[in-house]
């Protein structure tokens, strides 16, 4: 079982049969999570949407200690709105203290977010993948930031889980990237 093709030596793919499958339901997901793992159906939900359609990187969140990635993610790009140098850097301590899978979880998490809000900007349709407090916040956001704006967002947060996986100074590069955030949110016209 492979996931890139590309990355196998042609004499071994030559003697396999490549089977293609679709990514699975997110319903689906959530359901065997509950099952499986014994989560509530809140939080498979939640599991399922950032899992999209692979049940095994569902698995392996569902087993990283549960972290309020979303309220985190709110409180941070609230406070990078803001620009408080203070609770900035206080921000950085509580993500540096993450650990590197959960900090590289949050950035999945904020790519997720973004890419809903990304898409009720684009297409002005509520039923955003997010839950009540987080839509609210997103549709606040999107009054603010435009598609421009929210693709260097996510570029750097995909970026970021990047240099955590080469064991970048976690402090250094939350605090790095809260500033850019700010100068994001807050500039005018074009970028």
């Amino acid at each position: 079982m492979a996931e890139n093709a590309d990355m196998i030596l042609p004499t071994i793919l030559s003697r396999c049969q490549i089977v293609k499958t679709d990514p699975l339901q997110d319903e689906d997901i959530a359901v065997a999570l509950q099952e499986k793992r014994g989560l509530d159906p809140e939080r498979a939900r939640q599991i399922a949407f950032l899992a999209e359609g692979d049940f095994q990187s569902a698995l392996t969140v569902a087993d990283t200690p549960e972290n309020d990635d979303a309220g985190f993610l709110l409180d941070w790009l609230r406070k990078c709105w803001r620009g408080n140098g203070v609770e900035l850097v206080k921000c950085t301590e509580t993500f540096a203290k993450l650990g590197r899978e959960n900090q590289k979880q949050f950035l999945h998490y904020g790519l997720h977010f973004l890419r809903e809000l990304l898409a009720l900007v684009v297409t002005q349709n509520p039923d955003a993948r997010l839950r009540p407090e987080e839509l609210k916040t997103a549709q606040n956001m999107a009054s603010v930031l435009n598609f421009e704006k929210i693709t260097r967002l996510a570029g750097i947060l995909n970026d970021n889980i990047y240099f955590i996986e080469r064991n970048a100074n976690p402090k250094i590069l939350f605090l790095d990237t809260s500033i850019q955030v700010n100068r994001i949110m807050k500039s005018t016209g074009g970028l």
